[in-house]
């Protein structure tokens, strides 16, 4: 069993690129970058897609990285007695940069966009240790390797103060 959720990023809604040509049984998220994380879409369009690439509105007003992190779990819960493999391409930290209030109030002390993005990386860690609990609890943690890798590196120079006041 094999699902993507989360940015594809390839192809830009070509067939052949897109997760199920790809080899991947399920799939949940999106095609192109900068989703908004709420309504999850860019530049005025829905662009959320499940299996069937189907766009999906059943989501919007949920944070993306609880939404991705979600399908992950229940997935591998789901699949605990069959080998699988996910591939979870979280959008956490991409612009358009917005966090959950429950994790902005983790940082009083920051402000700005240092603020948002702390904000960002946590709701990230919540999902990850959501997906290490989901694995403990089907009895898989011991068995399933993970691997936690960046697409990008962190924001250099005037971009790293990037909406701030200073």
């Amino acid at each position: 069993a094999t699902a993507a959720f989360g940015k594809w990023h390839l192809g830009m809604h070509k067939a052949w690129a897109l997760p199920r040509a790809r080899g991947f049984d399920e799939q949940l998220g999106y095609y192109l970058g900068a989703e908004d994380y709420w309504t999850h879409d860019r530049n005025g369009g829905l662009d959320r897609h499940h299996t069937a690439s189907v766009a999906e509105t059943r989501d919007n007003g949920t944070y993306s990285a609880h939404i991705l992190g979600a399908a992950a779990c229940e997935f591998v819960t789901r699949h605990s007695a069959v080998p699988w493999f996910v591939y979870l391409a979280m959008q956490s930290v991409h612009s358009p940069l917005e966090a959950p209030d429950e994790c902005l109030d983790r940082y009083p002390h920051l402000s700005g966009t240092q603020r948002t993005r702390a904000a960002m990386v946590s709701a990230l860690d919540d999902v990850v240790g959501n997906l290490s609990a989901a694995l403990e609890a089907s009895g898989q943690h011991e068995r399933t390797i993970i691997v936690f890798t960046p697409d990008n590196g962190a924001p250099f120079g005037d971009a790293m103060w990037e909406g701030d006041d200073k």
